[in-house]
């Protein structure tokens, strides 16, 4: 085939490809006279986003903006072509643009919690922080129970280099939405390094029972290890611990009593013998926060503890002996994990 007849033919296929977006194009502007558009099916306005995707897919941009302000104008209570829109601006990386999308379709009363999260998140990018934490707090005010709010607000408060009010955030954020789990690494990671170590230890153990498959789980486990050496770290230097959660005491107190299992070092064999005399003594003493007592003797009871601590430790500071211990038990980690997705806490 000659080289100009292959260009003719390589930009048939582009125009075939892309013939619907224009054919679309033309029925929105009009270009076939006056249609019906306003009484179609929901399933003809989804189309709508398709076309605009196909179109942003072959990188033709200015063919999918075409199409969604077409559709914002003929549609306008129609919000997803309103993100739709404001999302390509953002991954053009045009952030004035999206903003002024996200900004028009709250002056229209058009609230929705992804318009608050991507309308905060670009003036976050631009480091417009007040911004961002006067539309985060709008958008509480709409849903004040939503997690992924609350851990975006604390997101700013950090970026603002206010601890205090990022971890009030965080703490928020688990009491309204529980179910949210990003909140409890988030404010492990404010509180590992702080004079309460012992909410990290927590906090951060909680996130990888009910997540233990989280694409953030290494950092999860590196938080949970460094809190239980700070903690006794404060310990021994004879910091002061005072929680008025009597819960959080309990786990203080029997975690002090117990600590000189991590006199020699702090591993995985010196912490699953000092966390299973915990959980023993706690099942008399009291419940430990969200119960981990009982969690820690279901695993004990069922032959789950040791390599419940191989995988929390042991597979983050000695890659190699975790390999090693592996080799010698088939199959220990899918059965543990299938085992902690079964926990009930």
């Amino acid at each position: 085939m000659l080289k100009n007849e292959k260009g003719i033919l390589d930009l048939f296929i582009q125009l075939v490809k892309m013939h619907k977006i224009y054919c679309l194009l033309f029925i929105l502007t009009g270009f076939w006279g006056n249609t019906n558009y306003a009484q179609q099916t929901q399933n003809n306005t989804d189309q709508l986003l398709l076309q605009a995707r196909e179109a942003f897919q072959f990188k033709q941009y200015g063919a999918s903006e075409k199409i969604l302000q077409t559709a914002i104008k003929n549609y306008p209570e129609h919000i997803h072509y309103r993100i739709e829109l404001a999302q390509e601006y953002r991954a053009q990386n045009k952030l004035n643009e999206s903003s002024e999308v996200l900004q028009k379709t709250l002056h229209d009363r058009l609230e929705n919690k992804d318009v608050f999260l991507l309308l905060t998140d670009n003036y976050y990018r631009i480091g417009a922080y007040k911004k961002a934490l006067k539309t985060i707090n709008k958008g509480l005010a709409h849903y004040t129970n939503n997690g992924l709010l609350f851990e975006k607000k604390g997101g700013v408060y950090k970026a603002l280099q206010k601890s205090k009010k990022a971890t009030e955030a965080y703490a928020t954020g688990i009491n309204k939405d529980p179910a949210f789990l990003e909140n409890y690494l988030n404010l492990a990671r404010l509180t590992v390094r702080a004079d309460n170590p012992e909410k990290a230890c927590v906090l951060a153990e909680i996130y990888i029972l009910k997540n233990p498959n989280s694409k953030n789980i290494i950092d999860a486990k590196k938080i949970l290890r460094a809190s239980y050496r700070n903690l006794y770290l404060n310990f021994n230097e004879n910091l002061y611990l005072n929680n008025k959660d009597s819960c959080m005491s309990l786990f203080i107190d029997l975690y002090k009593r117990n600590a000189e299992n991590l006199a020699l070092g702090i591993d995985a064999i010196s912490l699953c013998k000092l966390r299973s005399k915990i959980a023993m003594q706690a099942i008399s003493t009291g419940a430990l926060p969200y119960h981990l007592e009982t969690v820690w003797n279901t695993l004990m009871r069922e032959g789950y503890f040791e390599a419940y601590h191989y995988w929390l430790f042991a597979a983050i500071e000695d890659p190699n002996t975790y390999t090693a211990w592996l080799q010698y038990h088939k199959g220990a980690e899918k059965e543990l994990i299938r085992k902690i997705n079964s926990l009930e806490f």
